[in-house]
């Protein structure tokens, strides 16, 4: 093989590392606020929706959860509040059946399909 062509593998090589690192670091964070072991003790609602005033993100989450006509309990970041509950990322929504168990914890802004599911798994959505 000709060193141009070598070169050109090579470099070929190193951007599939490259995209596949930014894809699985993407996937990761997405994921990762299911993971989030949040103490809310002392939180009430079945639905809860952490939040921060100057975050696009959250605004469509509000515009969705209000759309489908669902009560929640909005907590907005400030306070010291997120860091006693255990929240560092916003949007996150944590729905929670009638005895207070985390059915859902969802990072991001969830399709309506998956909000609708979240929100039947903990009892709280009829359709």
């Amino acid at each position: 093989m000709s060193e141009p062509a070598l070169r050109a593998v090579l470099v070929a090589a190193a951007l599939v590392v490259v995209i596949g690192a930014v894809v699985v670091g993407r996937w990761w964070q997405r994921h990762r606020a299911g993971r989030i072991p949040l103490d809310l003790s002392g939180v009430e609602g079945r639905v809860i929706f952490f939040s921060d005033t100057a975050c696009v993100r959250c605004d469509a989450v509000r515009d969705l959860l209000t759309a489908l006509d669902s009560e929640f309990t909005e907590i907005a970041h400030g306070g010291g509040r997120f860091g006693e509950i255990g929240v560092d990322a916003v949007p996150l929504l944590v729905v929670r059946d009638d005895d207070g168990t985390v059915t859902a914890q969802i990072g991001g802004v969830p399709s309506s399909a998956r909000l609708r599911r979240a929100l039947r798994g903990g009892g709280v959505a009829a359709w």
